[in-house]
């Protein structure tokens, strides 16, 4: 009656030989043996999941959590501050440091370039401008018909204007980027308004 039973008949010197195998200790050791290797399984994935989130954290987000810090760093310095040397390692993350390191000191050579451009053009400009303004002024002492007063208006409005944004590109010459507003000066509205 039970399965875990096999019978063998054969037939031996002219009589019937019955073999009986008992077999339900080996099928609880088969099946506790199955047991302990799906849970051996479950174990070493789990392991193996563990370690390899630990590595890839050890690994590669931290290399790459600290080339972001050094990035960031880097891009709020004022003057340029290049990447550590220690983050420019000789694999993928120490080349990726080494790209950010080559595009922000370009980035921050440019704008200097930028602000140096700025400043020396708008301070060459005020000569110009002040002659324009100085003989405008010299102009209009003198007696002028209303078509000439009407040319006249326009030079000197067009040479404030002028100057009004020579003076603001000098502002922003100087200004370096994480320096705060004056209070009181002027909102981008009110500029465009004017304008």
């Amino acid at each position: 009656d039970s399965p875990a039973v096999y019978v063998y008949k054969e037939k031996y010197n002219g009589g019937e030989l019955v073999y009986v195998r008992d077999q339900e200790n080996f099928e609880h050791q088969e099946n506790l043996l199955w047991l302990q290797t799906a849970a051996f399984g479950v174990l070493v994935i789990l392991l193996g999941g563990a370690l390899g989130l630990w590595l890839s954290r050890r690994l590669i987000l931290k290399p790459v959590h600290r080339l972001a810090q050094e990035v960031q760093a880097s891009a709020r310095s004022s003057p340029y501050k290049p990447i550590s040397e220690s983050v420019m390692t000789s694999d993928e993350i120490g080349e990726l440091a080494r790209i950010c390191n080559n595009a922000l000191g370009r980035l921050y050579s440019s704008l200097e370039r930028e602000k140096s451009f700025t400043r020396d053009v708008s301070h060459e400009l005020r000569t110009p401008l002040t002659v324009i303004a100085t003989s405008a002024e010299l102009l209009a002492l003198t007696p002028l018909d209303d078509k000439q007063r009407r040319q006249l208006e326009k030079i000197t409005h067009s040479a404030d204007m002028m100057r009004d944004l020579v003076s603001f590109f000098l502002q922003l010459a100087r200004q370096s980027s994480d320096a705060p507003q004056e209070a009181g000066g002027d909102t981008v509205a009110s500029l465009l308004r004017r304008c």
